[in-house]
């Protein structure tokens, strides 16, 4: 979603019995899971996750020791939101690694 996708409306918060949003930026470049009518409020439950890593991506995996930084080419084996931890597979060694997803379609296997 984008910001001309939204409009801030005022409305009776004792009648929503879910969580909801009150900061447009929040909702940037998120998606939902259904179309929604307009002027209804967009509730937590009504987003997918904010994924930067879907199952299948081709990734840059990273390992940083110290100040040195190696990079490597991998294939994602679950989808990530940041921070989350995946599994990755390493495409020269075939090896799977456990990495922390830091941005879209790059993994770091230091947190």
């Amino acid at each position: 979603m984008g910001a001309k996708d939204l409009a801030l409306i005022e409305t009776d918060v004792r009648k929503i019995n879910q969580a909801y949003f009150t900061d447009r930026a929040e909702l940037f470049n998120r998606r939902l899971k259904r179309t929604l009518r307009s002027k209804k409020i967009i509730t937590a439950q009504a987003l997918s996750k904010h994924l930067l890593v879907r199952k299948g991506d081709h990734v840059v995996i990273e390992a940083k020791n110290g100040s040195m930084m190696v990079r490597m080419n991998g294939t994602a084996l679950e989808d990530g939101e940041q921070g989350k931890q995946i599994n990755v597979r390493n495409t020269r060694s075939g090896r799977v690694v456990r990495a922390y997803v830091s941005r879209v379609g790059v993994v770091s296997v230091t947190p």
